[in-house]
């Protein structure tokens, strides 16, 4: 019994312990409920909309850039210290205060130390450097509320592409016009547990109606942009035009000039007329210098993008909390079947116990029978001790399950997240039902029993109980293998047939202990499988790497020096989009990778495209796009199916599904350059 409850309780507490654990943490440091970034920044009018967008309760704005500590591969994003939304927990040290300090991430306490500089590499482009300078004094270490997860920071464009942390610095120390990203918290998602799906779907809206006010300012954003730049092409071309015209008067007075002093004109005159020729000929070449340079800036300000506006709820821009839940979710699933296991091999040995303990009472009964006690005051005796002794072992189970156990779990589900301390919590509803069903596995048993035996009147009681009568087992029926079965062996197979209930509680007992000891097992090397699987027979190649969108010619000489080297064995050209597929119902936004190549046939190479089924060989083709399997079930698409997805600049794209391929992390798409086209 004491077994029973304590896993029963344990792990029905541990996945709502690790959620409260997780809310109150949230809650203590004010985790926003939806973020909001551009690639252009937020500007006034970005700023006005959202301060005006009805539900919210609060807005703040703040900065962050990506940038390389100096001399390592490690990219820090440096966040604006926040004041009141999304703030940190300060571990040691302090905060912040002016703008050449900074507090890192708790994780490089040790690498660092608290008075030393750090240093970051300045971006190429100074004009996506937005921090003043790059030096800063490490005052302090702290905690993050958007990043909970220790090996999971999100991506970036700088270093390797991958974020390995975070900084806190003062507004004070980004030199920018614009802020880079807006939190947001709502009035009627106050007071509800995060984990309510009444605040999912209270979000959602939320997040919709953002959209929905964001929708057509990329426009108005780019439009605004255009403003200044066009004003001053305008300026410029009427400059030139009038400069053109005053060259051309020049130039036609020139010439009157030349033909009215004829041929007979002096040495003096004629060197004064070249002059003032190469004068309006310099001029004519420096309007068109201009006339290029303002061609130039023309095209520029026409290949202007619109700003892509990001909103992100807490699932989807907080790497980690998505995770943290879906962990204690599965805890909650694993409850439902470890103690039933436990629980049923409770009620056999309880069967079994108190089967032999009325039998050794035996006379007992037929001498309380014989003095006229009722079979009801008989059977309390049993039903006192059946009580007792569960009720000591469903207590004791129930206090070390509601401590030792979820402390356990969560230390085990936890090792790669930043929750320090869990919050244990007392559940009643869960303790009745732990000690219901302990008693009832002690107490029906005992009745059961008891009332058996005292169908029988006392003389037969005081006598003891006749054994079975001996009959043949089913083995003495199978005379090929009972004659060449030893005495001994013969012997064990009689006693267990005759005491059914000793072998169906050890048979159900060890087949039970093993089956959950197998199936931890199972899930381990399932899991740590998964990796081999899909990283050493799906996906060959080492590495993905990605162009900027802008590349000058001497970058790209770069480029191709580096993939003509003797260290890279081989490489293969594609194109790559990073895609999402918005949320709908319970679905969460899925983020999803497009590659396609106008060299199918060398695909396989890196990538083996299989049906997981048959292990058949799947081909890009013109008829549409390959699906990993995962993604095409979460959606629940098959093969002739079509999708929407949307591209990083917010446009939708519909996609044909072609094929579904073997994939077990990740979601990718898959496609020729034919069908790259068409789509995009």
């Amino acid at each position: 019994m004491l077994l029973g409850t304590f896993a029963f309780v344990g792990l029905k507490v541990s996945g709502p312990d690790m959620r409260r654990t997780a809310e109150d943490f949230y809650a203590q440091h004010h985790l926003a409920d939806l973020t909001l970034t551009s690639t252009l920044g937020l500007d006034r009018s970005d700023q006005q909309l959202i301060n005006e967008s009805k539900g919210v309760k609060k807005a703040e704005f703040g900065y962050f850039q990506d940038l390389v500590i100096k001399g390592k591969e490690n990219s820090l994003r440096l966040f604006s210290k926040a004041d009141e939304l999304s703030t940190y927990e300060l571990m040691s040290g302090k905060l912040p205060q002016k703008d050449s300090e900074s507090a890192l991430d708790y994780l490089y306490d040790g690498q660092y130390k608290i008075g030393q500089t750090i240093d970051f590499t300045p971006p190429k482009s100074k004009d996506s450097d937005l921090i003043k300078n790059h030096s800063f004094k490490i005052v302090g270490f702290v905690k993050s509320s958007e990043y909970v997860d220790k090996s999971d920071f999100g991506s970036t464009t700088v270093g390797t592409g991958k974020l390995n942390g975070y900084a806190l610095v003062t507004k004070e120390a980004f030199d920018s016009d614009v802020y880079m990203i807006a939190r947001l918290s709502y009035k009627n998602l106050q007071n509800i547990s995060i984990f309510d799906s009444k605040y999912d779907s209270r979000l959602k809206t939320e997040q919709k109606n953002l959209e929905n006010t964001f929708k057509n300012q990329p426009e108005k954003r780019l439009a605004a942009l255009k403003i200044a730049p066009e004003k001053q092409i305008n300026e410029a071309k009427s400059q030139i035009v009038e400069e053109e015209n005053q060259l051309t008067q020049q130039e036609n007075q020139l010439i009157a000039q030349k033909n009215q002093i004829g041929e007979n004109a002096s040495a003096q005159a004629i060197e004064q007329i070249n002059a003032g020729q190469n004068q309006i000929n310099d001029g004519k070449e420096k309007i068109a210098k201009a006339k290029a340079e303002l061609a130039k800036q023309e095209t520029a300000l026409n290949q202007l993008k619109k700003p892509t506006y990001q909103i992100d709820n807490r699932k989807e821009g907080n790497p980690g909390y998505k995770t943290f839940l879906d962990d204690s979710t599965r805890i909650d699933s694993l409850s439902n079947i470890f103690p039933v296991v436990l629980f049923a091999i409770a009620l056999l040995v309880s069967l079994t116990t108190m089967t032999r303990f009325v039998e050794e009472e035996r006379g007992n009964l037929g001498l309380l029978k014989a003095l006229g006690y009722s079979n009801r005051d008989i059977r309390k005796k049993f039903m006192v001790y059946g009580l007792v002794s569960s009720g000591l072992g469903a207590l004791v189970g129930t206090i070390i399950g509601h401590t030792f156990l979820p402390i356990a779990v969560f230390n085990a589900y936890t090792a790669s997240s930043t929750f320090s301390n869990l919050r244990l919590t007392f559940s009643p509803l869960w303790t009745i039902v732990a000690f219901a069903i302990a008693i009832a596995c002690s107490l029906l048993p005992a009745y059961w029993v008891v009332r058996m035996e005292l169908k029988e009147v006392p003389a037969s009681l005081f006598l003891a109980k006749v054994p079975k009568a001996g009959s043949r087992i089913l083995l003495e029926r199978i005379n090929f293998i009972w004659k060449r079965m030893s005495f001994t062996y013969k012997v064990t197979a009689r006693n267990l047939f005759r005491y059914k209930k000793r072998m169906l509680m050890t048979i159900f007992g060890v087949a039970g202990c093993t089956a959950l000891l197998v199936m931890g097992f199972g899930i381990r090397d399932s899991i740590s499988g998964l990796s081999n699987k899909q990283f050493g027979q799906i996906l060959h190649y080492d590495m993905i790497t990605i162009e900027k969108n802008k590349v000058n010619d001497k970058e790209k000489e770069e480029i191709d020096k580096e993939l003509a080297s003797s260290e890279i064995e081989n490489y293969l050209p594609i194109d790559f989009e990073n895609l999402t597929k918005e949320a709908s119902g319970k679905l969460e936004k899925q983020e999803v990778n497009l590659i396609a190549t106008n060299r199918s046939d060398d695909l396989s190479k890196y990538i083996s495209l299989k049906s997981r089924k048959n292990s058949q060989k799947i081909e890009l083709n013109n008829s549409g796009a390959v699906l990993s399997e995962k993604f095409a079930e979460l959606l629940d698409l098959k093969v002739g199916d079509s999708l929407i997805l949307k591209d990083s600049e917010n446009q939708s794209h519909k996609i044909k599904v072609a094929a579904i391929t073997e994939m077990y992390m990740g979601h990718y798409i898959f496609m020729n350059q034919s069908v790259y086209q068409k789509v995009f």
